[in-house]
């Protein structure tokens, strides 16, 4: 396992979030999330939400896309960018 204190890391590319991960997760939470998925050893990790949710980040180095969704889902139609879910989160009517 790295050490989560060094500064390796390996490149997210886009960030796309599920519907339904959005509706169990903060920004704050996911951001978090992000963070030690991408210090970890594996394209792919599973993590546990503060709320008990396990959730799964996957990195597709080769299409440039990492994917947070609850694990088991497997219907990845309803992503979104996840800069635009955090950047929108506290103010839904701003554009």
């Amino acid at each position: 396992m790295k050490n989560l204190d060094s500064n390796e890391a390996f490149a997210l590319g886009q960030t796309l979030i599920t519907a339904k991960a959005m509706e169990v997760l903060h920004p704050q939470e996911a951001l978090s999330s992000l963070y030690l998925h991408s210090r970890g050893t594996s394209s792919v990790s599973t993590q546990n939400t503060a709320c008990g949710k396990a959730i799964k980040i996957a990195t597709d180095g080769g299409r440039g896309i990492t994917t947070l969704s609850l694990l088991g889902e497997t219907d990845l139609a309803e992503t979104g960018a996840l800069e635009n879910w955090v950047c929108g989160y506290g103010c839904r009517t701003c554009g």
